[in-house]
């Protein structure tokens, strides 16, 4: 591979266009169906392979943390043979 260890560590600054402020260092990672970064109330789809990964639950149409598996609207679809347990 072509890849320095410089250019292998340096992960970090992908995507810097999108950030107005670290301050806090926020997460700017985007999740859920809408796109956005988290906040608020997350729930995580049980799918290890999942696009979205974390939901936020007015998005996902839920009041409180799910008790059993949750998978999301997408991954639902899915047959078993393409879920991955965590």
């Amino acid at each position: 591979s072509d890849v320095s260890e410089d250019e292998n560590t340096s992960g970090a600054g992908a995507g810097d266009e999108d950030v107005e402020m670290d301050d806090d260092a926020q997460d700017d990672t985007k999740y859920c169906y809408c796109g956005e970064v988290s906040y608020g109330d997350m729930v995580a789809c049980d799918n290890a392979d999942c696009k979205g990964q974390w939901f936020h639950w007015k998005c996902a149409g839920i009041t409180e943390e799910p008790e059993e598996e949750w998978l999301c609207r997408d991954c639902e679809k899915l047959p078993p043979s393409r879920i991955r347990k965590a």
